[in-house]
């Protein structure tokens, strides 16, 4: 009986990748060069609809970039619009990254959101950013480029080793469609020297572009926010009476941030502990020097406390809310409203910084 049970299961195996088999080889298959793969799609709004901008490494020439345009009513009707120019067929489920012309993104991108951000072909993980001027004048820029200098891969870089908080379009529509937070996005300007780069972060207010940061801004934004506490920072005047800059180097941290009712209203304490290393300590102090160390550390971390409370308060006044405390207070209050919160009680809040330095001897320039 076993005997026979064992040869049953070992037929029904058989057919069952028999058939597996058949099906994968009857499955429509594209080769390479064949097709034109999107990987970055810029969309702009005029009079007439909707423009739209595709990069693709074009395999016929080396995976050089090459470049579609199209235009259509709806955002979706534009990659109809390049594959009727196009003598191969267009593929998009390999877009890496979106780009907003800014004036469309200040004008709104609610007709975008809701029909390319939640195409179920496109990945979650794609990027989204923001292209000063038109997107159609930042992506042209990349023409005849290698495939890889394409703009996703300056993203990344910037999220893993620079000052760039991490972001992808999965986050970007948690904050976008999320209570009392506002959805952030890479800011992509041209330099004097005609290339490309990240600028500053843009944040949105609803489907509106509000705010822009730009500078070291950005590298302080990247340690409230919380996710990947690492960047460069430039610290002016580290010892009283010299002129003199260091940059600091932070590896990682955390970051904790707490609410309480104090007598002028509510208070948000956001108390940071990072280890560093800097680059150009001033002469004549040494890390092991104890009480002269303990002043410069000081000094250091008075410094990034004025400079994030400036940031917060920056935000307070411009509306805008990347850091979800909307949706932190909505978590502590019973019968919380999110237009009551912004229009009254988010611009009363009172912030306080507390950073913790710990500085790693080894980097340390002499």
């Amino acid at each position: 009986m076993k005997r026979n049970n064992r040869i049953f299961l070992t037929f029904a195996a058989s057919v069952i990748l028999v058939l597996a088999c058949n099906g994968c080889q009857s499955m429509k298959q594209r080769i390479v060069d064949e097709i034109r793969i999107v990987t970055v799609l810029g969309l702009d709004r005029g009079d007439q609809g909707y423009q739209g901008t595709a990069l693709f490494p074009d395999f016929t020439r080396k995976a050089k970039v090459n470049l579609l345009q199209g235009s259509g009513e709806d955002p979706l009707l534009i990659m109809e619009s390049m594959n009727r120019q196009s003598p191969l067929p267009i593929q998009a489920g390999k877009l890496k990254l979106l780009v907003i012309g800014e004036p469309t993104a200040r004008e709104g991108i609610k007709g975008i959101v809701e029909t390319v951000c939640r195409d179920p072909l496109i990945s979650t993980r794609m990027l989204i950013a923001i292209g000063s001027g038109s997107a159609r004048e930042r992506l042209s820029f990349y023409l005849n480029k290698e495939g890889s200098e394409l703009p996703h891969f300056m993203i990344e870089q910037n999220i893993a080793n620079g000052n760039l908080t991490p972001t992808n379009m999965h986050r970007f529509l948690y904050d976008f469609y999320g209570k009392g937070r506002d959805a952030i996005v890479p800011y992509l300007s041209e330099t004097q020297d005609g290339n490309l780069e990240i600028g500053g972060i843009g944040i949105f207010r609803k489907d509106k572009l509000a705010f822009l940061m730009k500078g070291q801004e950005m590298a302080y934004f990247k340690l409230l926010h919380g996710i990947a506490m690492n960047g460069e920072f430039f610290i002016q005047k580290p010892v009283p009476k010299k002129d003199e800059v260091l940059t600091l180097t932070i590896a990682h941290g955390s970051r904790k941030i707490r609410f309480r009712n104090g007598p002028e209203g509510r208070e948000a304490t956001v108390a940071m502990r990072l280890d560093g290393r800097v680059k150009g300590f001033p002469s004549g102090l040494g890390i092991r020097m104890q009480e002269s160390y303990a002043n410069y550390r000081q000094n250091i971390e008075k410094e990034m406390e004025g400079e994030l409370e400036k940031l917060l308060y920056k935000f307070q006044q411009n509306g805008v809310d990347p850091l979800g405390i909307g949706d932190m207070v909505r978590a502590r209050t019973r019968g919380w409203e999110e237009q009551r919160f912004y229009e009254n009680d988010y611009e009363k809040i009172r912030f306080r910084v507390k950073v913790h330095m710990n500085f790693n001897e080894s980097g340390i320039g002499e």
